[in-house]
């Protein structure tokens, strides 16, 4: 399943932020774009399960992952 994921800005861990959840509609339409996780205002605060490091990550730095 394709999920969104961020990545540690100290050590460059893999941070897994949500699945993404396909619709019926964008499996008749390869074309449509999934849309990205909303943030909070000012970023989303998170520390890393690896190196303990707490970063605050903006919607831009979220990518997608095929699994």
């Amino acid at each position: 399943m394709a999920r969104w994921v961020l990545y540690c800005l100290q050590c460059g861990a893999e941070l897994a932020h949500d699945q993404i959840y396909v619709s019926a509609a964008s499996i008749r339409d390869p074309y449509t774009s999934v849309i990205k996780p909303k943030f909070p205002d000012g970023g989303l605060r998170m520390a890393c399960p690896h190196c303990g490091n707490l970063s605050v990550y903006q919607r831009y730095q979220v990518v997608y992952q095929e699994s």
